[in-house]
């Protein structure tokens, strides 16, 4: 979130980013009331239109990051900010990493038409050989329908392995609390006061398991803070998820033990 330069943290609660005065503060604001990372939680509709009345009010843009809107196996999405938008206050970005490939670093925006013509004159001057080839087969497979195809198979994968990692964390880890989420590639864990998720992290990898710390998640981390961690779950095949979680339960109980 920026101010003359700066950038400012903004704080979130169970229902995403807060319309308070720091936020009204801002010139442009990032945010992603769909699926915010890291905590999973989605912006209800009512804070989507306090979001926007504040935008309008403070003359302010917000950056929609809409990165995980496809990955949504629990309920209809709610409506994308750029949806409601009447004013022009909204640039909405998308992705293709989360869903397609990685590794083809695809993504878009849609926002005004004068925008997207300095955008475009702007990607020339700092990548000139964009590789185009990679857009058009995208765009192909987009146009005929293989990739809302591939979503929805994702979905029903993601919802399993969601389901059986929680299954996991409540036999394994019951004093761990997981952020609920409509949808997403990870679950957000909170541990107990005392918990070091660093070394947790650091800890387990050697037994093949790996987790991110949530200390790299904060702006400002704290001891506190530094009980969260993230796992994901895209790439872990449902039938090994149990093993990693009785294998990250033992390193956990050595960790609280120090």
């Amino acid at each position: 979130m920026l101010r003359c330069g700066r950038v400012a943290p903004l704080a979130v609660d169970e229902q995403g980013l807060l319309p308070k005065r720091k936020l009204g503060g801002c010139d442009y604001a990032f945010v992603t009331p769909s699926h915010q990372c890291p905590t999973s939680v989605i912006m209800p509709l009512a804070r989507r239109l306090a979001v926007l009345k504040m935008a309008l009010g403070k003359n302010m843009v917000l950056f929609e990051d809409d990165h995980e809107i496809e990955l949504n196996f629990s309920g209809r999405p709610l409506p994308a900010l750029k949806s409601l938008d009447s004013d022009g206050r909204v640039i909405y970005l998308g992705s293709l990493s989360k869903t397609l490939a990685h590794g083809l670093r695809l993504g878009y925006i849609v926002a005004a038409p004068e925008l997207i013509t300095e955008l475009r004159a702007l990607r020339r001057l700092l990548m000139r050989h964009v590789p185009s080839n990679n857009a058009h087969i995208a765009s192909l497979f987009i146009a005929q329908g293989y990739h809302d195809a591939f979503i929805r198979k994702l979905n029903v994968t993601y919802r399993e392995r969601r389901r059986v990692l929680l299954g996991a964390l409540a036999r394994w880890l019951p004093e761990c609390l997981v952020s609920q989420a409509h949808g997403g590639s990870a679950a957000w864990v909170q541990g107990p006061l005392g918990l070091d998720a660093t070394a947790l992290a650091q800890e387990v990898q050697g037994r093949g398991v790996l987790i991110e710390s949530g200390s790299v998640l904060f702006a400002h981390p704290s001891a506190a803070q530094n009980r969260c961690f993230h796992m994901g779950y895209s790439a872990i095949p449902s039938a090994v998820i149990e093993a990693g979680v009785g294998e990250l339960q033992q390193v956990y109980l050595a960790c609280m033990e120090r």
